[in-house]
């Protein structure tokens, strides 16, 4: 929920809108105007500083300055600077990879439901990044980030169902949530949603809707989803196939 009026993405929008000979002192101006709010004490500016100062925007780039005006908003409680200060520290790039700060801030804006916090925490659990190693604490994580229909969790939260990791190994729950996945477009989940319904794993053997997912997915790029459906329409009729493709097209066109 959107508690000030005050919004960078808006200062951005505004200079991305003059003329080049103009811009890099507009820039300078909301750099100007973004700090003055940030040394007042706003979390959102202080956190908006922090993006400036990564990318030179009105300023020339500074990663320690960044990292101590993200760490400030942090500090305040804002989720999405404790989201990107434990992005930081986790991906090692302008500072130091640190899995053990990372997990720090993601769980201190997981906890307050920011979705992909959750799932980068699920991901630190699964594979013992920074914290214990723990296949419960990963369900955990994935869950709630699915649930915010993060379909990055629900392919993981899918996969653990479909292994039985962390969980009771069960093919329904997995390809209910690869369907999920599949439904806002992550195309390794529609791959796999397409040989769920292939070998009728969780759902009713359907070559139908195995060419249809598998076809969806074969338009973004995935070799094997188009190898295996090229493969399925050898034992299909020509109806069946041109009834596949319709339901293929039917969802690609839906916006």
């Amino acid at each position: 929920m959107m508690k000030k009026t005050w919004s960078g993405v808006v200062v951005a929008m505004f200079i991305l809108s003059l003329p080049v000979s103009v811009m890099s002192q507009d820039y300078a101006s909301a750099f100007e105007k973004v700090r003055v709010q940030a040394v007042a004490g706003h979390a959102e500016a202080q956190q908006e500083l922090g993006r400036m100062y990564v990318n030179g925007i009105g300023v020339t780039k500074d990663y320690v300055e960044a990292v101590n005006w993200y760490n400030r908003a942090a500090e305040q409680g804002l989720a999405d600077a404790q989201f990107n200060l434990g992005s930081i520290y986790f991906r090692g790039e302008i500072i130091s990879k640190d899995y053990v700060a990372a997990s720090k801030w993601f769980s201190k804006a997981a906890v307050q439901g920011h979705a992909e916090a959750q799932y980068y925490l699920g991901m630190m659990s699964s594979d013992g990044l920074g914290i214990p190693k723990s296949h419960t604490e990963a369900f955990k994580w994935y869950s709630k980030a699915a649930e915010q229909d993060l379909a990055a969790a629900q392919y993981n939260l899918a996969v653990m169902y479909y292994n039985g990791d962390g969980v009771n190994q069960d093919y329904e729950k997995a390809a209910e949530w690869f369907t999920r996945a599949s439904t806002l477009g992550l195309a390794r989940a529609q791959y796999d949603l397409g040989r769920m319904y292939a070998r009728g794993l969780g759902v009713p053997k359907d070559n139908i809707h195995a060419y249809k997912w598998l076809d969806v997915a074969a338009a973004q790029g995935v070799t094997r989803a188009r190898e295996l459906r090229d493969n399925l329409e050898k034992e299909m009729t020509r109806e069946d196939v041109s009834r596949a493709r319709f339901l293929s097209e039917e969802f690609r066109s839906t916006p």
